[in-house]
């Protein structure tokens, strides 16, 4: 597969909006900072009360309910932990959607309500003029399937895989605290090594299959996908750009009993997008092409702008944003490598 490469460099033109801050849905706060000209308010949100009113991204010709022409756009993929809602907030931008929006979960079909704070989501977007709407966003569930223990340091097992909480975890327990065997789903983010580190669970009671996102792993003849043991034909032929793949199947306490497979849904856009802002946890340096993220090798490009970071450093784990392209060979090439804050090392227990 043959990726398409760009630089970036949405973030100074998205911050010189002055757009609305975010806001965490439920809060019943319209954004009323809509102009002459702009998107037109979709009233559209996570469930049906409360939506989410317009957007406020000044355009020249328009969109949305103003039926005026759309500019020219260019295609950009956005990865990472949504913090906010008023449109959506992912990696620092605000990404415009609608009811036009295609939603999926691990490659099922979704809607907008299903979309949360704490997510990990994957979403490619156009650009036009100053703004970025969102075309297509992927939910991605790294774990879904039953609770089996809770960790002494706060963390939990599923399907007796680790999982730790990041500093600005959500947990969604649906009113009651979690319990073995309750069916959960956890969005977040692998660390280099495979450690699950949650970013959102949630109680899921209406999951009918279990499903892993990871590295397939043939370890003395045993199946697994980082860790987690998976029995049955798994497709490694679908391209990927991250190498890993989702199982879904039917968890027995003990394996995973596979039913389906299909590629990572992280960067199924990779073809399609010229741009990349992707939020990871990285371990490595920089300068000598040891740093990893995201099941990606990142490799700085030759003006690469770092923040928060030394390119000779060596990360133990790291949460990071970085903005650059893939290149053809399936490495990550780095324009610009954000520390996160709260972006101090991770545990790697």
């Amino acid at each position: 597969m043959r990726l398409i490469a760009a630089l970036f460099c949405l973030c100074a033109a998205m911050a010189a909006q002055a757009a609305p801050v975010c806001i965490d849905p439920g809060q019943g706060v319209p954004d009323r900072h809509a102009e002459a000209g702009g998107v037109g308010g979709t009233g559209h949100g996570p469930g049906d009360a409360g939506g989410i009113g317009g957007t406020g991204a000044p355009l020249a010709d328009g969109i949305g309910g103003t039926g005026a022409r759309r500019a020219p756009a260019a295609r950009v993929g956005v990865v990472g932990v949504v913090t906010g809602f008023g449109s959506i907030c992912v990696n620092g931008l605000r990404l415009q959607y609608d009811r036009s929006a295609t939603v999926s979960e691990n490659g099922r079909p979704a809607g907008t309500a299903a979309l949360a704070v704490g997510q990990f989501v994957s979403i490619e977007a156009e650009r036009v003029g100053d703004a970025l709407i969102a075309r297509d966003i992927g939910i991605v569930q790294l774990l879904e399937g039953p609770l089996s223990a809770r960790r002494e340091d706060g963390g939990f097992e599923v399907m007796g895989q680790p999982v730790l909480l990041l500093p600005d975890a959500r947990v969604d327990d649906g009113g009651r605290p979690l319990q073995p065997g309750d069916m959960v789903k956890v969005s977040g983010m692998r660390a280099p090594g495979g450690r699950v580190h949650a970013s959102r669970i949630e109680r899921a009671p209406a999951l009918d299959l279990a499903s892993v996102i990871g590295d397939v792993s043939h370890d003395h003849d045993v199946l697994g996908i980082d860790g987690l043991p998976v029995q049955g034909t798994l497709d490694e032929s679908a391209e990927s750009p991250t190498r890993q793949l989702l199982a879904r199947g039917h968890w027995d306490g003990r394996v995973l009993r596979i039913r389906e497979t299909r590629m990572d849904p992280s960067l199924r856009f990779a073809d399609r997008v010229g741009n990349v802002v992707l939020e990871a946890l990285v371990s490595g340096r920089l300068d000598d092409g040891s740093l990893n993220g995201c099941g990606l090798q990142v490799v700085g490009s030759p003006s690469a702008r770092l923040r928060g970071i030394v390119a000779s450093e060596a990360l133990e784990v790291r949460r990071v944003r970085m903005t650059g392209r893939i290149a053809p060979d399936g490495r990550f090439v780095a324009d610009e490598v954000d520390a996160l804050p709260g972006g101090q090392p991770m545990p790697v227990r």
